[in-house]
């Protein structure tokens, strides 16, 4: 049975909204998550960057809320279990006995898996908004750049801890 256009632009279109309902729910959950975060880093420059992300975020469920006006849908979420999990891991490793650089190095790793989950899921909400001839959630959308300023906080600041001496091998592992 072949599908019309107009019938697979209405289905894209709801697995958009559903998509985009995961990323409200999974944005409000990291808007609880990274002051915690924030507490737990020994660096400064670390938590510095953790604060500002917050405020970003806050910023983009304010931009998902305009979203699903733009869709005359009502703001609600549905459970993000991939953000959820992602946060469960990075809770636990700071009950972990780490300390310091390394707990950075460990925090660091979980935004940046925070950050690629939701690339994904931005990336695939964009497209199909775009795709569907909604430009304007498409542009709602776009997210600001963490992940890359994370990765260079991850070479710079954290490298200095696996150094021979620190890890008593004379390679340097690159993270």
């Amino acid at each position: 049975m072949a599908t019309t256009q107009a019938t697979q632009q209405q289905t894209l279109r709801e697995l958009m909204i559903e998509e985009i309902r995961d990323l409200y729910d999974a944005e409000r959950q990291l808007v609880k998550a990274l002051p915690k975060m924030a507490k737990g880093a020994s660096s400064d420059k670390l938590r510095s960057l953790i604060e500002t992300h917050l405020g970003e975020t806050q910023e983009q469920v304010k931009r998902l809320e305009r979203a699903f006006e733009v869709l005359d849908e009502k703001p609600r979420g549905k459970h993000c279990a991939g953000i959820a999990g992602i946060i469960k891991e990075g809770s636990d490793m700071l009950e972990e006995d780490f300390e310091g650089a390394v707990l950075d190095a460990a925090i660091i790793a979980g935004a940046q898996r925070a950050e690629h989950y939701e690339m994904g899921a931005y990336g695939s909400v964009i497209a199909w908004a775009k795709q569907i001839g909604e430009g304007e959630v498409a542009s709602l959308l776009q997210l600001p750049s963490f992940s890359s300023e994370c990765t260079t906080l991850a070479c710079g600041s954290v490298r200095p801890v696996f150094s021979p001496r620190a890890t008593g091998t004379s390679m340097t592992p690159l993270l």
